[in-house]
């Protein structure tokens, strides 16, 4: 769902060390996981790839939609099925809850090997606010409104030294652009870089481009994702093993939590 940030992380972690990591395996056979668990959401966020050749003419992850792949929690095994989307996995079953402070493990069979690594569901933000609730733009002055716009705050309780995220996301089934006064697409988000701090401040008219009810995640993010979020900043002939949480593959396997909250945005 939420994955646009997280892959373009993802993607530089793993040609930073891809050099070293092919002298141990083919690209072909080495997978490269992104597996994301969300906190009371559905499992459909598993996504495969094979590793591109260094220094190669392909410039496409090759998705790999032939593995076998099981979640597993509490004793219990919950086999993944393909999704229409390749290289997409997910489960199909009711009976598998992803819930905070539980841990979960993947395990995937791909080429004899068992690729395997674990989780933990963090526990969300809490003390979700936001400065003003209602944001009234007058279609016929959205001059005055720019060069008048206040910011608004988002503030949430102190995580400590971990890090968040937040999704802001118009959830209306038909928009309406503010600008041309017409239907807009359906879909628009915007998700910021990580922080680790309890605040987030945005102008309005640089943010939303629509009318109507937004919706504000904010996600709190588990250590695996800091570390590979923080590799960005490392000079990459500094690296000496690969920046991954997943034992005979490489990528990541991590879960979210997160506490929201709604903002409207009307015609004055």
């Amino acid at each position: 769902m939420y994955k646009t940030l997280i892959s373009i992380i993802i993607i530089y972690a793993m040609f930073s060390c891809e050099k070293e990591l092919l002298q141990q395996s083919q690209p072909s056979e080495l997978a490269v996981v992104e597996a994301y668990l969300y906190e009371g959401e559905i499992i459909d966020d598993i996504y495969i790839t094979s590793l591109l050749p260094y220094g190669g003419e392909d410039t496409i992850f090759q998705k790999i939609s032939n593995a076998d792949i099981k979640i597993l929690h509490n004793g219990n095994s919950y086999q993944l099925t393909p999704s229409d989307s390749s290289g997409y996995y997910h489960y199909s079953g009711i009976d598998l809850e992803i819930s905070i402070g539980e841990k979960y493990e993947i395990e995937i069979e791909y080429f004899n090997k068992i690729i395997t690594a674990e989780t933990n569901v963090p526990v969300p933000p809490s003390g979700l606010s936001i400065s003003d609730s209602i944001i009234s733009i007058d279609p016929n002055n959205i001059k005055a409104y720019w060069e008048n716009m206040t910011p608004i705050d988002i503030n949430w309780d102190e995580c400590g030294s971990d890090y968040s995220y937040v999704l802001i996301e118009n959830v209306e089934d038909g928009p309406i652009d503010i600008y041309s006064g017409g239907k807009a697409s359906k879909g628009f988000k915007r998700i910021t870089l990580p922080v680790q701090r309890n605040s987030y401040t945005f102008m309005p008219l640089e943010i939303i481009q629509q009318y109507g009810t937004h919706l504000i995640r904010v996600f709190r993010i588990n250590q695996e994702y800091a570390d590979l979020y923080e590799s960005m900043e490392q000079d990459s002939r500094d690296l000496n093993e690969p920046l991954t949480n997943i034992t005979n593959g490489l990528g990541i396997f991590t879960a979210f939590s997160c506490d929201s909250l709604y903002f409207e945005v009307t015609q004055k």
